[in-house]
């Protein structure tokens, strides 16, 4: 029998935009559009609280060159002015609060935007191309790849996707796992379905939530039919009955440049992620632009695979035909990575096919092996 290779598999918001989540430079005007359109009523406040707080930095525009488009961008700025307590025009009191809105925006605007579908066996799934990523890990496993998946993505499409494999996502917590088939699913930045209390992450297991929301089924039109799952309003009542107090929504890491607050509670998955990727024999990036400002990747990449493993394969698989995403990974590799780096400009989508016949000889269409 031929030896286990090990494959990791790092995903961006690009592998996400793929069923419905907006892309980070296009995330605050879907929350706009949403707000506009009623969706997100019961957040209303919240809402208007982080648009008005943009609306207010436009006045340090003139003399500071800012992305106000960008939620990365508004993220920084928004915990930069609760450490100097000072934000242009803007109540001093009412400045901490924005942290938590803006992840209230953040989630809900996820939330509405990736619409799920159950069959008449009453199994969700999202659009787009989780569930062939998923054939995909099965499919590589029958040639002996042993694969490893690291995403900076919040969402829980990928989640729900592979229990509906039987493979419980393993996410890096010692009580996650509840049966014998999983898959490492290391969420760099938290999750839709996590809580945090105490620097300790509960999670809302996958099945759990699944079968909650088979309950309120009846509250859709018909089977099919598509439409949001509201995981964050459930973590309450979910976790109360276990006495347990949790942040008033869904523990979520900012994708900006100080993490150093949240070490406490995602260090234990930062350090599996690491090792992973020291493990590594083949890497596949999907939808990771590798923002500049993004140093915590970097030195997350430098340390973790630093050792002797020998990297056979480098695959980026991104849309961007500028040149820019690919420079910005070959000034990340070092002589050894470099030489087995490969970027393709494809889509996710568009990717799934080629990543299988590049590792395995075979292609995959509509999600089925070719042989």
């Amino acid at each position: 029998m031929s030896a286990t290779k090990k494959i990791v598999f790092i995903l961006g918001a690009g592998a996400s935009q793929d069923c419905g989540a907006p892309l980070m430079k296009d995330f605050l005007n879907v929350s706009r559009d949403l707000l506009l359109e009623g969706k997100v009523e019961k957040y209303r406040i919240e809402f208007e609280q982080v648009f008005f707080a943009i609306q207010k930095l436009q006045k340090i525009h003139s003399k500071s060159l800012l992305d106000l488009n960008n939620i990365e961008s508004i993220y920084t700025l928004f915990e930069f002015s609760q450490l100097i307590n000072k934000l242009p025009d803007y109540p001093q009191k009412d400045i901490k609060k924005l942290i938590a809105s803006l992840v209230r925006v953040i989630v809900s605007t996820l939330e509405q935007s990736i619409l799920f579908s159950i069959d008449n066996s009453g199994v969700f799934s999202s659009s787009g191309s989780y569930g062939g990523f998923v054939e995909l890990l099965k499919n590589l496993n029958k040639y002996n790849f042993e694969s490893s998946i690291l995403t900076f993505n919040y969402d829980v499409a990928l989640d729900i996707a592979l229990q509906n494999s039987d493979l419980t996502p393993y996410y890096g917590f010692d009580s996650n796992i509840k049966k014998s088939k999983f898959c490492n699913l290391f969420k760099l930045h938290g999750s839709l379905n996590w809580v945090s209390q105490k620097s300790e992450v509960k999670v809302y297991q996958v099945a759990d939530f699944l079968s909650d929301a088979k309950k309120d089924f009846n509250s859709w039109d018909n089977i099919g039919r598509n439409g949001p799952l509201i995981l964050s309003e459930k973590l309450t009542n979910n976790f109360s009955e276990r006495s347990v107090k949790q942040s008033p929504t869904s523990f979520i890491v900012p994708p900006t440049w100080n993490k150093s607050g949240y070490h406490n509670s995602l260090s234990t998955i930062w350090k599996k992620a690491a090792d992973e990727l020291g493990k590594a024999e083949y890497i596949v990036v999907i939808g990771f632009s590798l923002p500049e400002t993004d140093s915590f990747f970097k030195h997350l990449f430098g340390l973790g695979t630093a050792g002797d493993r020998l990297l056979r394969k480098f695959l980026v698989y991104n849309p961007d035909n500028s040149g820019q995403v690919k420079k910005r990974f070959e000034s990340l590799l070092g002589p050894g990575a470099i030489s087995v780096f490969e970027y393709l400009e494809m889509d996710f989508k568009t990717g799934l096919s080629d990543i299988s016949e590049t590792l395995t000889g075979n292609k995959i269409h509509r999600g089925l092996m070719i042989l």
